[in-house]
């Protein structure tokens, strides 16, 4: 077996960078426990609410940062990335980061709480 990249498939797989960081998205319908998982995956303590109403209207990307840095962060206007949908605008003016001494986020990895799926409930 040839176990080595010839010149070709090195030039394919640099096209293909591969992402830098493992990005996980928590998704599921109101009250069903996302930010309680959140709280638990992080291992920094339950310093986000949680309870029997919906939490988090808002998106809330968790990403590492030391305890001198951490730090929250909100998105007020989309990022000047060519153009945009209107879709995209408006949920990056719902998204903020919240940046916490996670061990779990040390690892490479960015967590996306999502708001809760439209619906009276769950299935």
């Amino acid at each position: 077996a040839n176990i080595f990249l010839n010149d070709e498939l090195r030039t394919l797989l640099n096209e293909f960078k591969p992402m830098e960081k493992v990005h996980l998205t928590i998704c599921g319908y109101n009250s069903v426990g996302k930010t309680t998982f959140a709280n638990e995956f992080l291992k920094c303590g339950n310093f986000l609410l949680t309870g029997i109403d919906a939490i988090s209207a808002l998106i809330i990307k968790f990403s590492y940062a030391t305890a001198n840095e951490a730090c929250v962060i909100k998105y007020v206007a989309q990022p000047e990335i060519g153009k945009m949908s209107d879709e995209f605008a408006r949920w990056a003016s719902q998204m903020i980061e919240i940046r916490v001494p996670s061990r779990v986020l040390q690892l490479g990895i960015d967590i996306y709480d999502s708001p809760g799926f439209l619906g009276e409930d769950p299935p």
